[in-house]
């Protein structure tokens, strides 16, 4: 579930804070997105994914700070 919309880096169209972002990245992958880098934290968990849409758009995912 995505808690919130919100800009984060120069370059990056849109970004999206999400409660589970394993699923969200799942879900993206099953999409034509393609990924341009993600970012694990302890315990090899995704903190951090940013990807680009089949239209152009870059977007990043993260878990809330």
């Amino acid at each position: 579930m995505i808690r919130a919309r919100v800009s984060f880096k120069p370059g990056i169209n849109h970004g999206f804070v999400a409660d589970d972002i394993e699923q969200v990245a799942t879900e993206l992958r099953g999409k034509t997105t393609e990924l341009i880098r993600e970012i694990r934290g302890p315990r090899w968990k995704i903190d951090d994914e940013f990807v680009k849409h089949c239209n152009g758009l870059k977007m990043e995912v993260r878990l809330p700070s």
